[in-house]
């Protein structure tokens, strides 16, 4: 994380993330009750089937970047294998006889 962000906004950034880490578990475990308490006698379970759904959405990005970053360091190394053997064997172009 401190690579990709200016030092200058280090302590914000870092400012951010421990106050999301700390404020989360507060209003997460408030709100999972409240829903439990409304719907228990609807569906009891409805507050896990929350979470999951909570859940899917940053598992899908994480496994959608990973795909992505995987495919483009592929295609990296494949160009520069490419060129690398351009370099030692230059293409012989073929011309159509006449």
């Amino acid at each position: 994380m401190s690579k990709l962000v200016p030092h200058e906004e280090l302590g914000r950034v870092f400012f951010m993330l421990a106050m999301m880490e700390s404020t989360v578990p507060v209003l997460g475990t408030t709100s999972y009750s409240q829903l439990y308490n409304a719907t228990v006698g609807i569906y009891p379970g409805i507050s896990y089937l929350t979470a999951s759904i909570f859940i899917i959405f940053p598992s899908s990005f994480s496994h959608g970047a990973y795909y992505l970053t995987r495919k483009l360091t592929n295609n990296m190394k494949d160009f520069k294998l490419k060129k690398k053997l351009e370099e030692k064997e230059p293409r012989i172009q073929k011309f159509p006889l006449p």
